[in-house]
């Protein structure tokens, strides 16, 4: 019988040993993405600008909920991770599935998939997961959450291409690839700094271009 590994339990540390993950420090496939580059017109800088200012007078109080909706959505409506039948973007999908005897359920909090012809995602291309709470080993780990929906979807997609993958803990972003065990993480990168969060969009931007060229 498979054992249970439920969503919330799932810490970082326990993915990486259960499965062999390795975490690599020279990584191709993750300084391209973070190298996108790309231009704002007016009317996406003024809504990032609203953004910010939102954060810095409002953040305190934010819950989970609260931050994904006042703060992190408009940073993903600028950067419009859609491309008409060739990848969509999904919020709180389920995944699941048996990998090594585990049981593996998460809730991906933001997803980018190849839809199917009823709209529903079908192959995953980009996980995020987000969390309020500055601790990590609190309720829950997005980091660990977001690399067993990235080690799902590679099992479900098997086309030996890289997932891409993004955790957010308050206003810090990490972006990731996972390429058969090779996992790799990016920098910090505060949200609260404008030139970062323009960073934030070109990168999630860059998610099209990378999708159409696999």
């Amino acid at each position: 019988m498979a054992k249970a590994e439920n969503f919330y339990k799932l810490r970082n540390d326990a993915v990486i040993n259960t499965f062999g993950i390795r975490l690599e420090r020279q990584c191709e496939h993750l300084s391209y993405w973070l190298a996108a580059n790309d231009t704002l017109d007016d009317f996406e800088q003024q809504v990032l600008e609203k953004a910010l200012d939102r954060y810095f007078r409002l953040a305190a109080s934010w819950n989970d909920e609260e931050l994904k909706m006042h703060f992190i959505s408009p940073i993903i409506a600028i950067a419009d991770t859609n491309i008409e039948f060739v990848c969509k973007t999904y919020f709180e999908r389920p995944l699941s599935g048996t990998l090594r005897g585990y049981h593996l359920n998460v809730i991906a909090d933001c997803m980018v998939a190849q839809p199917k012809l009823a709209g529903d995602p079908d192959r995953p291309f980009f996980f995020l997961q987000e969390y309020k709470q500055s601790q990590r080993f609190g309720k829950t780990d997005p980091e660990g959450q977001m690399l067993a929906a990235m080690l799902l979807a590679q099992e479900t997609n098997a086309d030996g291409k890289p997932l891409y993958g993004c955790y957010v803990i308050e206003k810090n972003w990490y972006f990731t690839t996972l390429l058969g065990v090779s996992y790799c993480r990016s920098r910090q990168f505060d949200s609260t700094r404008m030139a970062d969060l323009i960073q934030i969009v070109f990168i999630l931007r860059k998610l099209k271009e990378l999708i159409l060229n696999r």
